[in-house]
Protein backbone atom coordinates (compact mmCIF):
# COMPACT_ATOMS: atom_id res chain seq x y z
CA UNK A 1 0.00 0.00 0.00
CA UNK A 2 3.06 2.38 0.71
CA UNK A 3 4.51 1.92 -2.53
CA UNK A 4 1.66 2.52 -4.67
CA UNK A 5 1.36 5.37 -1.63
CA UNK A 6 4.05 6.90 -3.10
CA UNK A 7 3.67 6.73 -6.59
CA UNK A 8 0.53 8.78 -6.09
CA UNK A 9 2.85 11.00 -4.47
CA UNK A 10 4.60 11.39 -7.22
CA UNK A 11 1.19 12.07 -9.78
CA UNK A 12 0.25 14.52 -7.60
CA UNK A 13 3.37 16.12 -6.60
CA UNK A 14 1.20 19.64 -4.92
CA UNK A 15 -0.61 17.87 -2.54
CA UNK A 16 -0.05 17.27 0.57
CA UNK A 17 0.41 13.68 2.19
CA UNK A 18 -3.62 13.14 3.81
CA UNK A 19 -4.62 14.93 0.34
CA UNK A 20 -2.90 12.21 -2.11
CA UNK A 21 -3.78 9.54 0.61
CA UNK A 22 -7.82 10.80 0.37
CA UNK A 23 -7.89 10.52 -3.58
CA UNK A 24 -5.77 7.22 -2.97
CA UNK A 25 -9.58 5.80 -1.19
CA UNK A 26 -11.83 7.72 -2.57
CA UNK A 27 -13.23 4.78 -4.47
CA UNK A 28 -13.86 2.32 -2.04
CA UNK A 29 -15.31 4.19 1.26
CA UNK A 30 -17.54 1.56 2.55
CA UNK A 31 -14.68 -0.26 3.16
CA UNK A 32 -14.37 2.75 6.14
CA UNK A 33 -10.80 2.77 5.64
CA UNK A 34 -8.35 4.46 8.52
CA UNK A 35 -7.01 7.77 7.32
CA UNK A 36 -3.17 7.98 8.83
CA UNK A 37 -2.05 11.06 10.08
CA UNK A 38 1.25 12.61 7.83
CA UNK A 39 3.38 11.44 10.54
CA UNK A 40 2.59 8.05 10.41
CA UNK A 41 2.83 7.89 6.22
CA UNK A 42 6.10 9.46 6.34
CA UNK A 43 7.25 6.97 8.84
CA UNK A 44 5.68 4.28 6.78
CA UNK A 45 8.19 5.79 3.91
CA UNK A 46 11.03 5.40 5.63
CA UNK A 47 10.18 1.63 6.64
CA UNK A 48 10.09 0.79 3.22
CA UNK A 49 12.41 2.80 2.27
CA UNK A 50 14.02 2.90 -1.05
CA UNK A 51 15.12 -0.41 -2.41
CA UNK A 52 12.10 -1.83 -3.59
CA UNK A 53 11.66 1.40 -5.74
CA UNK A 54 14.95 0.49 -7.37
CA UNK A 55 13.29 -2.93 -7.99
CA UNK A 56 10.32 -1.81 -9.48
CA UNK A 57 12.18 0.65 -11.68
CA UNK A 58 14.19 -2.46 -12.80
CA UNK A 59 11.51 -4.52 -13.77
CA UNK A 60 8.98 -2.05 -15.86
CA UNK A 61 12.01 0.16 -17.29
CA UNK A 62 13.41 -0.28 -20.88
CA UNK A 63 12.50 0.24 -25.04
CA UNK A 64 8.89 -1.04 -25.50
CA UNK A 65 8.83 0.39 -29.43
CA UNK A 66 8.03 -1.99 -31.84
CA UNK A 67 9.47 -1.22 -35.82
CA UNK A 68 5.95 -0.29 -37.04
CA UNK A 69 5.67 2.43 -33.74
CA UNK A 70 5.94 6.16 -34.63
CA UNK A 71 8.94 7.87 -34.11
CA UNK A 72 10.55 4.67 -32.85
CA UNK A 73 13.29 3.53 -35.36
CA UNK A 74 15.31 5.47 -37.73
CA UNK A 75 17.01 3.48 -40.88
CA UNK A 76 16.91 0.56 -38.81
CA UNK A 77 18.38 2.15 -35.70
CA UNK A 78 16.59 2.28 -32.07
CA UNK A 79 16.30 6.18 -31.63
CA UNK A 80 16.65 7.25 -27.80
CA UNK A 81 17.62 10.48 -26.12
CA UNK A 82 19.34 11.04 -23.04
CA UNK A 83 18.79 14.89 -21.06
CA UNK A 84 18.68 16.17 -17.24
CA UNK A 85 17.15 18.08 -15.31
CA UNK A 86 17.18 19.61 -11.94
CA UNK A 87 14.34 18.96 -8.95
CA UNK A 88 14.60 20.60 -5.82
CA UNK A 89 14.62 18.50 -2.63
CA UNK A 90 13.65 19.45 1.04
CA UNK A 91 15.85 22.14 2.98
CA UNK A 92 16.26 19.17 6.27
CA UNK A 93 19.83 18.08 8.02
CA UNK A 94 18.61 14.56 6.45
CA UNK A 95 18.80 15.55 3.34
CA UNK A 96 21.83 18.73 3.38
CA UNK A 97 24.66 16.52 4.26
CA UNK A 98 24.36 15.18 0.03
CA UNK A 99 22.26 17.67 -1.29
CA UNK A 100 23.66 21.16 -0.59
CA UNK A 101 22.16 24.32 -1.75
CA UNK A 102 23.45 26.63 -4.06
CA UNK A 103 25.67 29.25 -2.50
CA UNK A 104 26.80 32.90 -3.74
CA UNK A 105 29.55 35.36 -2.69
CA UNK A 106 27.80 36.19 0.29
CA UNK A 107 24.56 33.87 0.69
CA UNK A 108 24.00 30.32 1.17
CA UNK A 109 20.11 30.01 -0.31
CA UNK A 110 16.76 28.14 -1.99
CA UNK A 111 16.22 24.75 -1.96
CA UNK A 112 19.12 22.03 -2.51
CA UNK A 113 18.91 20.48 -6.07
CA UNK A 114 18.88 17.02 -7.47
CA UNK A 115 20.07 16.27 -11.08
CA UNK A 116 18.10 13.71 -12.59
CA UNK A 117 19.43 12.13 -15.68
CA UNK A 118 17.28 10.11 -17.90
CA UNK A 119 17.07 7.47 -21.18
CA UNK A 120 14.77 7.32 -22.91
CA UNK A 121 12.96 5.82 -25.93
CA UNK A 122 12.03 8.59 -28.89
CA UNK A 123 8.55 7.86 -29.77
CA UNK A 124 7.11 6.70 -26.33
CA UNK A 125 9.04 8.34 -24.19
CA UNK A 126 9.73 4.88 -22.62
CA UNK A 127 12.18 5.87 -19.52
CA UNK A 128 15.34 2.84 -20.10
CA UNK A 129 17.49 4.12 -17.50
CA UNK A 130 17.42 6.97 -14.87
CA UNK A 131 20.24 8.32 -12.01
CA UNK A 132 20.18 10.88 -9.64
CA UNK A 133 22.57 12.60 -7.59
CA UNK A 134 23.79 16.25 -6.38
CA UNK A 135 23.45 19.05 -8.75
CA UNK A 136 27.08 19.08 -8.94
CA UNK A 137 27.43 15.52 -10.39
CA UNK A 138 26.86 17.43 -14.02
CA UNK A 139 25.09 15.77 -16.63
CA UNK A 140 28.08 13.81 -18.02
CA UNK A 141 29.17 12.28 -15.21
CA UNK A 142 25.43 10.58 -15.02
CA UNK A 143 25.32 10.23 -18.15
CA UNK A 144 27.97 7.63 -17.81
CA UNK A 145 26.09 5.53 -15.39
CA UNK A 146 23.75 5.34 -18.09
CA UNK A 147 26.43 3.46 -20.57
CA UNK A 148 24.79 0.38 -19.35
CA UNK A 149 21.39 0.74 -21.06
CA UNK A 150 23.17 1.55 -24.16
CA UNK A 151 23.82 -0.83 -27.04
CA UNK A 152 24.24 -2.20 -30.55
CA UNK A 153 21.43 -0.91 -32.52
CA UNK A 154 20.76 2.25 -30.76
CA UNK A 155 21.02 5.77 -31.98
CA UNK A 156 21.80 8.14 -28.68
CA UNK A 157 20.22 11.51 -29.27
CA UNK A 158 22.21 14.60 -27.12
CA UNK A 159 22.10 18.15 -26.90
CA UNK A 160 25.18 20.30 -26.16
CA UNK A 161 25.35 19.56 -22.62
CA UNK A 162 26.96 16.29 -23.68
CA UNK A 163 29.86 17.57 -26.09
CA UNK A 164 32.45 15.91 -24.39
CA UNK A 165 34.65 13.34 -26.38
CA UNK A 166 35.13 11.18 -24.11
CA UNK A 167 31.56 10.28 -23.43
CA UNK A 168 30.99 10.01 -26.95
CA UNK A 169 34.39 7.53 -26.83
CA UNK A 170 32.06 5.81 -24.13
CA UNK A 171 28.73 5.85 -26.07
CA UNK A 172 30.86 4.52 -28.56
CA UNK A 173 32.22 1.74 -27.26
CA UNK A 174 28.89 0.37 -25.90
CA UNK A 175 28.23 0.07 -30.04
CA UNK A 176 25.40 2.55 -30.05
CA UNK A 177 25.81 5.65 -32.49
CA UNK A 178 25.86 8.51 -31.70
CA UNK A 179 24.19 11.80 -33.10
CA UNK A 180 24.69 15.13 -30.44
CA UNK A 181 24.69 18.78 -31.13
CA UNK A 182 28.23 20.31 -30.45
CA UNK A 183 29.03 23.35 -27.90
CA UNK A 184 29.86 26.98 -29.64
CA UNK A 185 33.32 26.61 -28.71
CA UNK A 186 34.09 23.33 -30.61
CA UNK A 187 36.18 23.94 -33.61
CA UNK A 188 36.51 20.94 -35.23
CA UNK A 189 39.42 19.64 -37.87
CA UNK A 190 37.98 19.69 -41.50
CA UNK A 191 39.96 15.97 -42.76
CA UNK A 192 37.46 14.89 -45.54
CA UNK A 193 34.30 17.31 -47.21
CA UNK A 194 31.75 15.11 -48.33
CA UNK A 195 29.15 16.12 -51.09
CA UNK A 196 26.09 16.19 -48.70
CA UNK A 197 28.39 18.95 -47.01
CA UNK A 198 29.00 17.61 -44.30
CA UNK A 199 32.58 16.76 -43.36
CA UNK A 200 34.94 13.83 -41.37
CA UNK A 201 36.91 15.09 -38.60
CA UNK A 202 38.15 13.86 -35.42
CA UNK A 203 38.17 14.43 -31.65
CA UNK A 204 40.17 13.83 -28.67
CA UNK A 205 43.55 13.92 -30.32
CA UNK A 206 42.79 11.37 -32.83
CA UNK A 207 41.06 9.18 -30.62
CA UNK A 208 37.60 9.75 -32.10
CA UNK A 209 36.49 9.54 -35.71
CA UNK A 210 33.58 11.93 -36.28
CA UNK A 211 30.93 12.84 -38.86
CA UNK A 212 29.92 16.92 -38.40
CA UNK A 213 27.00 18.10 -39.52
CA UNK A 214 26.31 22.12 -39.96
CA UNK A 215 23.15 23.67 -40.69
CA UNK A 216 21.61 27.41 -40.10
CA UNK A 217 18.21 26.13 -38.74
CA UNK A 218 14.74 29.32 -39.10
CA UNK A 219 12.71 29.51 -35.72
CA UNK A 220 9.77 31.42 -36.37
CA UNK A 221 8.18 32.33 -32.92
CA UNK A 222 3.99 32.83 -32.07
CA UNK A 223 4.23 36.63 -32.67
CA UNK A 224 5.26 36.00 -35.90
CA UNK A 225 8.93 37.14 -36.00
CA UNK A 226 11.86 34.59 -37.21
CA UNK A 227 15.44 33.86 -35.92
CA UNK A 228 18.64 32.11 -37.65
CA UNK A 229 21.12 29.98 -35.66
CA UNK A 230 23.84 27.81 -36.70
CA UNK A 231 23.61 23.89 -35.24
CA UNK A 232 26.31 22.20 -35.66
CA UNK A 233 26.17 17.98 -34.89
CA UNK A 234 28.80 15.00 -34.60
CA UNK A 235 27.68 12.12 -34.97
CA UNK A 236 29.37 8.48 -35.44
CA UNK A 237 27.42 7.67 -38.71
CA UNK A 238 30.41 7.93 -41.02
CA UNK A 239 28.26 6.98 -44.00
CA UNK A 240 26.79 10.14 -45.85
CA UNK A 241 25.15 7.84 -48.34
CA UNK A 242 23.50 6.03 -46.46
CA UNK A 243 22.70 8.96 -43.28
CA UNK A 244 22.05 12.23 -45.66
CA UNK A 245 23.17 15.10 -43.88
CA UNK A 246 19.78 16.78 -44.06
CA UNK A 247 17.78 13.75 -42.73
CA UNK A 248 20.21 13.74 -39.58
CA UNK A 249 19.42 17.51 -39.08
CA UNK A 250 15.42 16.39 -38.98
CA UNK A 251 15.97 13.67 -36.92
CA UNK A 252 17.72 15.91 -34.20
CA UNK A 253 15.12 18.41 -34.84
CA UNK A 254 12.80 15.60 -33.68
CA UNK A 255 14.81 15.05 -30.65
Amino acid sequence: MVIYFVLALALFEHRGYRRVWAKMVAGPRVLSLPAPSASSLARARRRVGPRPFRILLTAVAGAVGRPSTPGVFWRGMRTVAIDATTMHVPNSWQVLGRYARRAGETLVFGYPPLRLSVLVECGTRAVIGAVFGPEADGETTQAKELLACMGKGMLVLADAGYDSWRLLADIAATKAAFLCRSGARRTPLILHRLPDGSYLSVLGYGRLRVRIVEAWVSVTWADGTTTRERWRLVTSLLDHRRYPAADLVELYNRR
